[in-house]
């Protein structure tokens, strides 16, 4: 069964020699389950160019992640007590909400 729901997505990028980039979105998405694995999906739109980008967070209680489709792709996998590269120390949160209306 899919839910809609609002996700919020928060962010904190480090670039060596630049101030810390902060990111905070509410976006409409659509959660589901399936195989023992919890599903986000939800579209964000580039500031910079107005392209669509497709976005899948997946995750369990061992395992979280983050598939990109558009303009810019990409697959980040984080796994609980494992270092993942520059992302190590950045907790991840998914919040889940309320569903949204029917005229959303």
């Amino acid at each position: 069964m899919t839910k809609d729901v609002m996700i919020r997505i928060k962010g904190l990028q480090y670039a060596e020699g630049q101030e810390a980039d902060t990111t905070d979105l509410m976006l409409p998405g659509q959660y589901f389950e399936r195989d023992d694995l919890n599903f986000v999906k939800y579209d964000e739109i580039m500031e910079e160019d107005g392209e669509k980008i497709r976005n899948l967070l997946k995750f369990n209680d061992r395992q979280f992640t983050v598939v990109r489709r558009g303009s810019m792709e990409s697959t980040m996998t984080f796994e609980k007590g494992k270092n993942t590269g520059v992302f190590t120390g950045h907790p991840l949160e998914i919040w889940r909400s309320e569903p949204l209306p029917q005229d959303c």
